[in-house]
């Protein structure tokens, strides 16, 4: 987890960052229109692009075993460039069809066009990465990308609008991502070059084992991203800056503490599995699981106490009326997150019709819901209807693992509960000592402090029930109770 969280702290920081400086650059509208168009290239490039990436993490280490690498990563190139030619070509449609209001500016046609590009034709090389536990190239390039998207913008608003300088420098430092992927040398074995014949075998096995995830990924696309397309379609851009700046601080804070955890946990609980290893990848997924309760958990309690505090710190008062949107995205977003623990008894089992069926399914409920809720409630009614569709699915999850996979999904229900108790504990705090609004360095100072206060009654109440420390250090506490005992009563009898 350490060495993958700087290759993924810095995107979200300068994510975050992002978010920030452009509220107060640009219009609700300006900013929604862009949010809107990235929104539907990355939703697009989801059925493109994931069964690759997806198919390189689960069979590169068997090609490893048999020394076939090299082909590998050739076909995973080529196989990338087709889907991101076919992806950008059902885009240009939609574009030209209105999308975003790109056909009344023509300049931005090629930028939007970019967006769905780029991150297509990298995923397989992308996933090269992690597959190979190349961390370091990983991290470099993920913090480069990060620190281009955010910089480029800034630096474009100088002789370009809004939403051209946006769209303009994400597709640039995309497209430079894509290039040194490609310009990278595969390895350095010397055995022979690509084959049509093994091309065609790598593009059915990895179609084979991705399609079925690229369809359930579909469905989380709806599940994330129907909110922002109905919000837009009911109420309009303004609305849709209003709850996507907000949606992302929730998003940013959750894949904060759990994106390190699950890029740490998948390569080890795939590689477990392929050696042979049922127990150990159960052991992994339950410690994964449990972790991810115990530091996802209060992220979501301090968001619900002091969301408001954070939506006009991070984005300003113009922002800060949609700060509702926040407890209810960071809650939704650790429900998913847990739930990619429970279905990896399919993914390992190369059942991914199982994961189709049962996220279509919460899709379906999702859209539905979505709609009811919007025209209900406005753009908050979209949030908890995105909760209602994570819900479904963590549920189904966890009764479909008990009839079909090799192993049942085990979820921590003590920890979680024992979270829970311990987040209230500190909400208290954060609620007394962590100031409604930040004005000054002051205040500041308080919401640091704070926030570190509650976190440590947090950490103390989970040692009160008994959830922390972990069996190790619970016995070394053990050894040195004893070691105590046993030195009292030696003074004692020589007094």
């Amino acid at each position: 987890m350490a060495r993958y969280a700087p290759g993924l702290a810095v995107p979200i920081i300068a994510g975050t960052l992002s978010t920030i400086i452009f509220a107060r650059l640009a219009t609700p509208e300006e900013l929604g229109t862009f949010l809107l168009i990235l929104a539907s290239a990355t939703t697009l490039g989801v059925p493109f692009g994931y069964w690759l990436q997806q198919a390189v993490l689960r069979l590169y280490p068997a090609y490893a075993e048999t020394g076939r690498t090299r082909s590998f990563e050739q076909a995973v190139s080529v196989l990338g460039l087709l889907a991101a030619l076919a992806c950008s070509a059902v885009f240009a449609v939609l574009l030209g069809l209105g999308l975003g209001g790109v056909r009344s500016v023509p300049g931005l046609f090629a930028p939007a066009l970019a967006l769905a590009f780029f991150p297509v034709a990298s995923s397989g090389r992308s996933a090269m990465l992690q597959a190979r536990y190349a961390l370091g190239r990983y991290a470099t390039l993920n913090v480069l990308a990060a620190l281009g998207k955010l910089g480029l913008p800034l630096v474009l608003l100088l002789w370009l609008p809004p939403v051209a300088a946006l769209l303009w420098g994400t597709a640039v430092a995309l497209g430079a991502v894509w290039l040194v992927l490609v310009l990278q040398r595969a390895d350095g074995s010397t055995e022979q070059g690509l084959s049509s014949l093994e091309l065609r075998h790598i593009a059915r096995e990895s179609l084979t084992y991705g399609a079925p995830l690229t369809l359930s990924e579909v469905g989380a696309q709806i599940l994330s991203y129907s909110d922002r397309w109905t919000i837009g379609l009911l109420l309009g851009p303004a609305a849709v800056g209003l709850y996507s700046t907000n949606y992302s601080i929730a998003e940013k804070l959750v894949i904060l503490v759990q994106a390190p955890l699950i890029y740490a946990a998948h390569s080890q609980i795939v590689t477990a599995w392929e050696s042979k290893a049922p127990d150990r990848t159960r052991h992994l997924i339950a410690v994964a699981t449990r972790w991810l309760a115990l530091v996802g958990v209060p992220l979501v309690a301090f968001t619900a106490v002091r969301g408001e505090m954070l939506s006009a710190l991070l984005l300003g008062e113009t922002f800060a009326s949609g700060h509702v949107i926040i407890p209810i995205a960071a809650g939704s977003i650790l429900l998913y997150a847990a739930s990619q623990y429970g279905h990896k008894s399919f993914e390992l089992s190369r059942s991914t019709w199982v994961i189709t069926m049962t996220l279509s399914g919460a899709a379906l409920v999702n859209l539905v819901a979505v709609v009811a809720l919007t025209l209900a409630f406005g753009y908050v009614g979209g949030a908890w209807a995105t909760a209602l569709g994570y819900a479904v699915y963590g549920a189904a999850t966890f009764i479909v693992t008990r009839h079909r996979g090799p192993f049942a999904w085990r979820v921590p229900w003590m920890t979680v509960c024992r979270a829970v108790v311990g987040a209230g504990v500190a909400s208290t705090v954060w609620i007394a000592l962590v100031p409604p609004r930040v004005f000054d360095v002051r205040a500041l100072l308080a919401m640091f402090g704070g926030g570190v206060a509650g976190l440590v009654v947090y950490a103390v109440v989970l040692l009160a029930l008994g959830e922390l420390p972990h069996p190790q250090f619970a016995s070394s506490i053990s050894r040195y109770r004893r070691s105590w005992a046993r030195a009292w009563a030696s003074t004692e009898k020589t007094l």
